[in-house]
Parts: C-alpha cells; sequence; structure tokens
C-alpha cells in the first residue's frame, strides 16, 4: 500500500495479527469479561493499558504485538499458531511446544 494510507482490518479471527505493521492495526471484537483481564494483565506487566472502544473491541497495535510476543516478527505469527495450535481453526499443533 501506498505509505499515505493507514489501514483498520476489523476481523475476529487472529490469523490477521500476520499482516500488523506501523501502517495496520486489527481490531478484534472482545468478550466483555475479557476487557477487566486485559487492562489487569497491561497493568501486572508494566505496559500502558490496552486500546479499547467501548468495551466490545480492542485495537492491536505493531506496539500491542511486540509487548505480547517479544522477539516475534508479525509475518511469523501464523508459524507460531501451526506450531503452538490454534483450535479455532481446528489446527492440532506439535505436541509439547507451545507459548509457555
Amino acid at each position: 500500500l501506498p505509505e499515505q494510507y493507514d489501514v483498520t482490518i476489523v476481523s475476529p479471527d487472529k490469523d490477521f495479527f500476520q499482516l500488523l505493521s506501523d501502517d495496520i492495526q486489527i481490531v478484534r471484537p472482545i468478550q466483555s469479561r475479557s476487557v477487566a483481564k486485559l487492562r489487569k494483565e497491561a497493568e501486572e506487566e508494566g505496559r500502558p493499558q490496552p486500546n479499547i472502544l467501548g468495551s466490545t473491541f480492542h485495537v492491536y497495535t505493531m506496539a500491542d504485538f511486540e509487548a505480547a510476543y517479544p522477539g516475534l516478527k508479525p509475518r511469523q505469527f501464523i508459524d507460531l499458531l501451526a506450531l503452538s495450535g490454534d483450535s479455532s481453526d481446528n489446527v492440532p499443533g506439535v505436541r509439547n511446544i507451545g507459548v509457555k
């Protein structure tokens, strides 16, 4: 995309994390009970509070991704899901491999 565009992808599918960049953000719907959990985790880890629109959407940026998956590039995210498994896509993953 030309540099002058900022893109927002709205989808519940975390597979789109592989497209994140400084110009692309992902907006995912979240369950209301997850809002408190997201805020608590950010506070405990010393991260900025998540950008939550109302109480039903979470805006994911590169900063959010880097905080959640240190050392991982967005394009590698789909590989992580393939190795660790992804029940929403019926991917079993490799035994004893996953996010610790």
